[in-house]
């Protein structure tokens, strides 16, 4: 599946009607360097075709500023596709790959643009001084943290080979605070203690330390609606460990 092809093909249906240009017009009343464009589309357009690495956008970094409306989120997605696009997945001389060779390449593009998206939202109506550097570096390290985690999360729910002693070597006994809550969590999914939204917020802004605000957006939930989510979910939690 090429997702950055659908994403383009999704991107020229979506950005380029009426709707869109009076949404472009909100903005620039808003952010002036937006103005001068009929479409979204053409806005796009014109900040990917002076792009140049490392050399800051204004328009961009305005659009990351208006990002809270999802059309406008959408537009900075479409704006660093050629960033993310040129990370590399598999193999590299140069810089760090974001999987190794036996993944999937499509299942770590796919994770990218996921990753990406959850990064703008973090970001929405923030000041960013060089909006895609940030946006893409920030998505890949996504990516590559997950992935690692998930590596040795798999690595030790696999059984290891007997000690010369007799013994089995400990297989959680190198488990970070993250790990064991992540295990935590999802056996509490599983035993229907709480639910996979509540477990994912749990973690969100217990672990992850996202704020209630940005972990909400994924769910549309308003950051009151976020910690009372989490603080439900923790007393049934401690309920169910008493």
């Amino acid at each position: 599946m090429d997702i950055y092809g659908v994403l383009e093909t999704e991107w020229a249906r979506i950005a380029v009607t009426r709707t869109a240009a009076r949404r472009l017009k909100r903005w620039a009343a808003t952010a002036p360097s937006l103005g001068g464009w009929a479409t979204p589309a053409a806005l796009v357009s014109a900040i990917v075709a002076d792009r140049q690495w490392g050399r800051p956008d204004p328009r961009l970094a305005a659009l990351v500023e208006v990002a809270g409306d999802r059309l406008a989120a959408r537009a900075v997605l479409q704006a660093i596709l050629p960033g993310l696009a040129a990370e590399p997945v598999l193999h590299c001389r140069y810089h760090r790959p974001l999987a190794g060779p036996s993944d999937d390449p499509d299942d770590v593009v796919a994770e990218l643009v996921a990753a990406a998206w959850e990064v703008i939202a973090e970001r929405a109506g923030v000041s960013l001084a060089d909006p895609e550097n940030g946006l893409v570096r920030s998505a890949a390290e996504r990516v590559r943290t997950r992935r690692r985690a998930e590596a040795r999360i798999q690595a030790r729910l696999t059984s290891l080979p007997a000690t010369t002693e007799g013994g089995t070597a400990g297989l959680y006994d190198a488990r970070s605070a993250a790990e064991e809550v992540v295990v935590s969590l999802v056996e509490a999914v599983r035993s229907r203690t709480v639910t996979a939204r509540q477990a994912g917020l749990v973690y969100s802004v217990r672990v992850a330390r996202i704020p209630g605000r940005a972990a909400g957006r994924r769910y549309g939930m308003t950051a009151g609606q976020v910690y009372y989510t989490v603080e439900t979910a923790e007393a049934a939690l401690r309920r169910a460990s008493a």
